[in-house]
C-alpha cells in the first residue's frame, strides 16, 4: 500500500514537475519568438547619449538619438534586429558613411557617421564605385543582397560627415512612409533619466497689425525662479503685464543622467486658467515637416540660443500638427484682467516640471503699437512676391513665407568701403553689396535673388554670388554669370553680392614623381580651395578612372591601392583633376612604381 501511495505520489510529482517544464519551455519558447523582433541596443557600451529626438538644430529637427561612443571611434556596431541592408550612403557631408537596414517589422534603422562597415559591405561599395564610376552618394543593393542577422556586426562607429565628434547617430524610421519615430519614448532603445527638464526663460511679445501684417514687439522676458526639483514661479511676484493681444515664447532644456549634455523636449503643454491653449507632443515627423523647426520655434532668439525655443503661437503658414492649437495661440487680455498660465515641461521618461505664473491686462493704450520701415512692400506668404531695386531682384514663391511680412532690400554702404580695402587678387568683389530682407525671418522655401552688373570678360566665367558675412567676410552662395547677371536660389535673407574666384584649388601630395610605393597600402592628397570649395575630383590610373574615398569635407582625399585592378610590379601614372565651384581646375600627375 505504501509503495503503491509513494509510486502515486511519485507520478504526481513527474506530472507536476513535466507540467512546470511544458509550461517554462512554452514560455521560453514566447520570449524566444518576441526577442527575435525586439531591438537590441547598436553598441555594447552602455546606453549614454550626447542629443536626443527632436531637437531644434537650424533649419531642421534632430531625426534621431546621438549615442555616446567613449569619445572614440572603432567600436563594433551591431544590427538590431534580422533585416537587410537596402541603402548604404558615402558622403564627406551629412551622414557620412550610413547604413539603412530594413526590417521584417515595417520599420528600417539607420547608422550614421559610421567609421567603415563590414567587409561583405565595403566589398560592394567598392564594386560600386567602380561599376558607377562614382565615389560618393547612395548605393543600393539587390533585394536580398546584404542580408543582416540581428547582433551581426555591420561596421564600426565613426566620424565620418558632418560630425562633432565620435559618436553614432541612430534612427528607426517607418519603412513605408520615412516616418522618423522617437525611438526613447516608445521604449525601442533603453534610457536611464530621472531628471526633470528645466524652465530657463519665459517671453512675452505683443502683436499690432498693420496692412494686414502681424508685427512683434521686442520680447519682454520673465524671469522664472525654481521653487522645488520640478516646479517653478515667476521670480517677481506681481503679476506681468501683458498688451490686448500677445503670445509667449519659452526657453527651456533637459538632463540626463551620467552625461553633461542638454536634450530638447518631449511635450510642452500650457494652459491659461486652467484650460489648454498650447500642446507640442514629438513621437515623430516625416520629413517634409523637419524645417518647419524655423516655425515652431521663435527664431530670431533660437538662432543664438543653446535651449530650445518654443513658440507657443501658429503661424499662418506653419502646417506642423500640434496637439492643440487654440486661436493660434494669441491671448487676449482685457485692461485690469488677472489670468494664471500654466506652462509643463514632459521628457522622454515621463519626468515633469511645471512653471506657473500670472499676468495682467495693461489696457489698449498701453498696448504695443508697430512702427514700420516707409520703403517696405508686403511680402504674402500665400501669393508669389516679387520686387527689383538697385540691381538686384528676388523672387519668393507662395509658401515661402510662414506669415506676411513687410519686406526691405537696401545697398549696405558700410560694408562697400570695406570691400574696396580689399587687398586679394584670388577674390574679387564685383558689385555693391545688398543687404536682401531680415536674416531673423526664415524661409521655408528657396527664394530667388538675381544681381545685374557689369563684370569684365576675362573674370565672367569665374563670377558667381557670395553671401556676405556682417564683417566682411565672403561664403559662396551660388550661380553663374550669364547675359549680365547671376542668380541663385536661397533659403536665407541677408547680405549678398557679385564675386569672382580666379584661383585654382591646391593639392598637396604625399610623393613626388619616381616614388617607390610597392610596401604602401593607400595614399592621401589634401585639397584646399580659397573660396568656392572643391566640387569635383576625377582619379585616374594609367588612364584608367580610380576610386577614392573621402571621411569628411576637410579631410584628405584617400586612395587604396588595387593590385588585381592595376596590376603591381610596372610603373604606373596617376592623375588627380581637381576643380573648384566656378570652374578652377588643377592638375597634378606623377608617375611611379608598384
Amino acid at each position: 500500500m505504501l509503495m503503491r501511495r509513494n509510486k502515486r505520489l511519485t507520478m504526481k510529482r513527474l506530472i507536476i514537475i513535466f507540467s512546470t517544464l511544458f509550461a517554462l519551455t512554452t514560455a521560453a519558447g514566447a520570449n524566444a519568438q518576441s526577442d527575435s523582433t525586439r531591438y537590441r541596443y547598436p553598441l555594447n557600451l552602455e546606453p549614454l547619449y550626447s542629443a536626443g529626438f527632436a531637437e531644434m538644430r537650424p533649419n531642421h529637427f534632430h531625426s534621431g538619438v546621438d549615442l555616446k561612443t567613449e569619445g572614440v571611434e572603432g567600436h563594433s556596431l551591431y544590427s538590431i534586429a534580422d533585416g537587410e541592408v537596402v541603402r548604404i550612403g558615402v558622403q564627406p557631408g551629412g551622414y557620412g558613411r550610413v547604413l539603412y537596414i530594413q526590417h521584417p517589422d515595417g520599420n528600417t534603422s539607420v547608422y550614421a557617421h559610421m567609421q567603415r562597415f563590414s567587409e561583405p559591405i565595403e566589398r560592394f561599395v567598392q564594386a560600386e564605385r567602380y561599376r558607377l564610376r562614382r565615389n560618393l552618394g547612395d548605393f543600393y543593393p539587390a533585394a536580398g543582397q546584404l542580408p543582416v542577422k540581428r547582433g551581426e556586426e555591420i561596421g564600426k562607429a565613426g566620424n565620418s560627415g558632418s560630425s562633432g565628434g565620435p559618436h553614432v547617430h541612430f534612427e528607426i524610421r517607418k519603412t513605408a512612409t520615412q516616418e522618423t519615430q522617437n525611438v526613447v519614448a516608445m521604449g525601442m532603445i533603453p534610457a536611464f533619466d530621472d531628471i526633470a527638464p528645466l524652465f530657463m526663460r519665459v517671453h512675452y511679445i505683443e502683436v499690432d497689425t498693420v496692412q494686414g501684417v502681424a508685427v512683434n514687439s521686442r520680447p519682454k522676458t520673465l524671469g522664472v525662479k525654481r521653487e522645488t526639483p520640478t516646479t517653478y514661479t515667476a521670480a517677481s511676484t506681481d503679476p506681468l503685464g501683458v498688451g490686448a493681444k500677445g503670445y509667449f515664447v519659452l526657453e527651456a532644456s533637459d538632463r540626463r543622467n551620467n552625461v553633461s549634455n542638454t536634450f530638447g523636449l518631449y511635450r510642452v503643454t500650457a494652459r491659461i486658467d486652467g484650460e489648454v491653449f498650447y500642446e507640442y507632443l514629438m513621437y515623430g515627423f516625416t520629413f517634409d515637416l523637419s524645417r518647419y523647426c524655423n516655425a515652431v520655434s521663435y527664431y530670431p532668439i533660437k538662432r543664438r540660443s543653446r535651449n530650445e525655443v518654443f513658440r507657443m503661437a501658429q503661424l499662418d503658414g506653419n502646417i506642423f500638427p500640434y496637439s492643440k492649437m487654440v486661436n493660434r495661440g494669441i491671448i487676449t487680455t482685457r485692461k485690469g484682467e488677472t489670468r494664471t498660465i500654466e506652462i509643463e515641461l514632459e521628457d522622454e521618461r515621463k519626468n515633469i516640471s511645471t512653471l506657473t505664473f500670472r499676468i495682467e491686462g495693461r489696457g489698449d493704450e498701453a498696448s504695443f503699437r508697430a512702427k514700420v520701415d516707409s520703403t517696405a512692400v508686403v511680402a504674402s506668404n500665400r501669393s508669389t512676391f516679387n520686387h527689383s531695386q538697385d540691381g538686384l531682384s528676388i523672387r519668393i514663391p507662395a509658401g515661402a513665407l510662414y506669415e506676411p511680412i513687410f519686406y526691405t532690400q537696401r545697398i549696405d554702404d558700410e560694408l562697400n568701403a570695406k570691400m574696396v580695402e580689399r587687398n586679394d587678387s584670388t577674390l574679387i568683389v564685383l558689385s555693391d553689396v545688398y543687404v536682401v530682407g531680415n536674416p531673423n525671418i526664415p524661409l521655408q522655401k528657396s527664394a530667388r535673388i538675381t544681381i545685374k552688373g557689369y563684370v569684365p570678360e576675362n573674370l565672367r566665367r569665374y563670377t558667381t554670388i557670395a553671401g556676405v558675412g556682417e564683417n566682411g567676410g565672403l561664403w559662396q552662395a551660388g550661380g553663374r554669370y550669364r547675359d549680365g547677371a547671376a542668380s541663385v536660389p536661397t533659403r536665407s535673407f541677408g547680405r549678398y553680392c557679385l564675386t569672382a574666384d580666379i584661383e585654382a584649388p591646391t593639392v598637396v601630395a604625399p610623393f613626388a614623381s619616381g616614388a617607390d610605393m610597392s610596401r604602401t597600402k593607400s595614399v592621401s592628397f589634401r585639397l584646399r580651395d580659397n573660396f568656392s570649395g572643391v566640387n569635383s575630383v576625377v582619379l585616374t590610373i594609367d588612364g584608367q578612372w580610380a576610386a577614392w574615398d573621402r571621411k569628411s569635407s576637410g579631410s584628405p582625399i584617400v586612395h587604396t591601392f588595387d593590385d588585381e585592378r592595376f596590376g603591381r610590379g610596372k610603373n604606373h601614372t596617376m592623375r588627380l583633376t581637381v576643380t573648384d565651384g566656378v570652374g578652377n581646375t588643377t592638375v597634378w600627375e606623377a608617375e611611379y612604381y608598384r
